[in-house]
């Protein structure tokens, strides 16, 4: 209690009563500050009353008696001196007071407040008395009649004073049971006295015995947790080791786990070397990643994969272990064996605010990982617009190329994506720049059959007749694919059908190769030659089934090569004898230096072929150009 407050106690005591109406006297004051308070008040019935009340589940009975013991209460009347006494009975557990209840039960209840109102009588009479004196001296020299009015008052007079009498001796009587009941108040207060000393060696025994127990308590828990320590010390159940760390951590006990980080609990890896930290990071356990640090635990521990807690957390998604490990300095810049930084993680995993948190605690917003990809290319490879608008104005570099060339506008386009493409253009992103390969946007969409990010694009301004490395256009690649309304889109806006690539296949030999009828058919609609012969080599020579029969049905021409052009002894008039090299139409590779298009052998063969070259690492992915991520978001 401050100086300040114990000289205003006098002050306070002026304006306390409010707070027995609010209940709130033992919030605001301490109980040794209502003692020095009630010091200065004479308290109404109703306010003692009430201030016992509010003592209840905040002061022991011991504490209120002390408290309240010096207070004055104003009593009236004998419902309130029962009323007081009850409570205090209540309230400070005041057991001897049950047997003065006991008498003033069995006496008249109106007897006490009778007496006091036959005091107030007796005064008021007396005065009266008074004035009818003065009144008789004034009236002694009268007529008979105010004679005879004056023996009327007198007569009064004396039947006031016999009233008077007998209430005088009804008060005695009071008094006498009033000083009776003061004696077994006094009487039964001192056996109360006696019954708190009692009480308060019983309750320090108790305290005693609940210090014992807690003793006996602790080393029990101790002599279990030592022993399941030692027990999964020499554990290899994963799971079983990360529940029993888990559950030591919600014991709060640190010196427990620094014991289990000391035995090598705490270090155990599963089959995939992923630590505990790393688990309890990618759950987002904050609790057991503090208890483990704590303990001893490297912050920076990496697993055979080089992904550390912060990687983990990052992959996790788990925003509030990534802030703590962030807090004591976990290397934001860290790599696992891909290059992948905890950035590059959390741009693959659409959380917003991880990537805000990594970046404003310095992560490298241009960062590559081993394959050239920064989180630019990654998030708007996975399609997450938000962060890469975020990354974009922050002032990640819009046009970074991955190792094949390909920029974020590239991978976006190539995996029809067309919101997160209009917003790099839009942006600024150029629209024309080529891959390695020479793929640029509008070539990547056409591998993948993204209509509307071609359209898009297109209508942006991008080159409809850009050539890759090998001289296809977008007609070519997707007359190859097979992609029909592309075919058709691309032809409306009067592409050149009889564009050639670098070894002469035009767009018609492509589709009659492949085997796209409808394709064909658009193309030769739109004008393209049905008879174009490539060093021999025409769209029927090349083409099989419904194609080449379509093509027989409208008259076209299919001319043999010439021995000395073929490069190998098959008999077929349909056979390859190209030399490319291309190994997938998607590809970012291709080496086009044959001089025909495939046989009917090789595009049965064409499915398989793209699927093995996608699954390798250094590949492209089955619907895009580009290289694809080859391990998941989780380490």
């Amino acid at each position: 209690m401050t100086v300040e407050l114990v000289h205003n106690y006098e002050k306070i005591a002026t304006f306390a009563t409010g707070y027995f109406y609010d209940d709130r006297m033992f919030y605001i004051f301490e109980v040794e500050d209502v003692k020095q308070i009630l010091k200065y008040m004479t308290l109404s019935t109703a306010d003692f009353v009430s201030l016992l009340k509010q003592s209840e589940n905040i002061v022991s009975a011991n504490q209120l008696l002390k408290c309240t013991k010096g207070a004055s209460v104003r009593v009236t009347n004998f419902n309130e001196m029962v009323s007081v006494l009850t409570t205090a009975r209540q309230f400070m557990k005041l057991n001897f007071l049950d047997e003065i209840l006991t008498v003033l039960n069995l006496l008249d209840k109106n007897d006490l407040s009778t007496a006091l109102e036959l005091q107030n009588r007796q005064v008021a009479d007396e005065n009266e008395i008074k004035a009818l004196k003065a009144k008789i001296e004034e009236l002694k020299d009268v007529d008979p009649e105010v004679v005879n009015e004056n023996t009327k008052l007198k007569k009064e007079l004396q039947d006031k004073d016999a009233k008077i009498a007998k209430l005088t001796k009804e008060q005695q009587e009071d008094k006498q049971k009033v000083s009776q009941l003061t004696d077994q108040i006094t009487k039964l207060q001192t056996e109360n006295t006696k019954l708190t000393e009692e009480n308060t060696k019983l309750q320090a025994k108790v305290q005693e015995q609940e210090t014992n127990i807690h003793q006996l308590y602790t080393m029990n828990y101790q002599y279990d947790v030592l022993l399941k320590i030692t027990q999964h010390k020499y554990s290899n159940d994963f799971n079983s080791v990360y529940t029993f760390l888990d559950a030591l951590a919600g014991c709060g006990d640190p010196n427990m786990m620094k014991k289990a980080f000391e035995e090598g609990v705490c270090e155990k890896k599963d089959a995939s070397d992923k630590s505990i930290l790393h688990e309890a990071c990618f759950r987002g356990n904050l609790r057991l990643v503090q208890a483990l640090i704590a303990s001893g635990c490297n912050k920076e521990m990496v697993n055979n994969k080089g992904c550390t807690p912060l990687i983990y957390a990052s992959a996790g998604c788990k925003i509030e272990v990534a802030q703590y490990l962030l807090s004591i300095k976990a290397n934001v810049e860290a790599r696992d064996v891909n290059g992948w930084t905890p950035l590059i993680f959390a741009a693959q995993t659409r959380n917003i605010d991880l990537v805000k948190l990594l970046i404003s605690n310095g992560a490298n917003i241009d960062s590559k990982d081993n394959i050239g990809y920064t989180s630019l290319i990654h998030a708007s490879n996975k399609g997450h617009l938000e962060i890469v608008q975020w990354l974009v104005t922050l002032g990640a570099n819009k046009d970074a190329a991955d190792n094949d060339g390909n920029t974020p506008l590239i991978h976006a386009a190539s995996a029809g994506h067309l919101e997160i493409v209009k917003y790099l253009v839009q942006a600024g992103a150029n629209k024309e720049l080529q891959s390695k390969n020479g793929n640029t946007p509008l070539i990547a969409a056409t591998y993948g059959g993204f209509i509307e990010v071609i359209k898009y694009l297109i209508s942006c301004g991008a080159n409809k007749e850009a050539t890759d490395i090998n001289g296809w256009t977008p007609l070519i690649v997707a007359s190859s694919e097979g992609k029909l309304e592309i075919v058709q889109y691309l032809i409306s806006l009067g592409v050149n059908v009889e564009a050639k690539t670098s070894n002469g296949n035009n767009s018609l030999i492509h589709a009659a190769n492949y085997g796209h009828l409808e394709v064909v058919k658009c193309l030769i609609a739109a004008g393209a030659n049905k008879d174009y012969s490539n060093n021999g080599f025409t769209p029927l020579s090349v083409s099989s089934g419904e194609v080449r029969n379509y093509l027989i049905f409208i008259g076209a021409m299919s001319t043999v090569p010439r021995p000395e052009t073929r490069t190998d002894t098959r008999t077929d008039t349909r056979t390859d004898t190209r030399t490319e090299t291309r190994t997938d139409s998607r590809t970012d590779s291709r080496d086009e230096t044959e001089t025909k298009p495939k046989s009917k052998s090789e595009k049965k063969s064409k499915s398989k072929h793209r699927k093995d070259s996608d699954s390798d690492s250094d590949q492209k992915t089955k619907k895009s150009h580009h290289k694809s991520r080859h391990h998941s978001n989780r380490p």
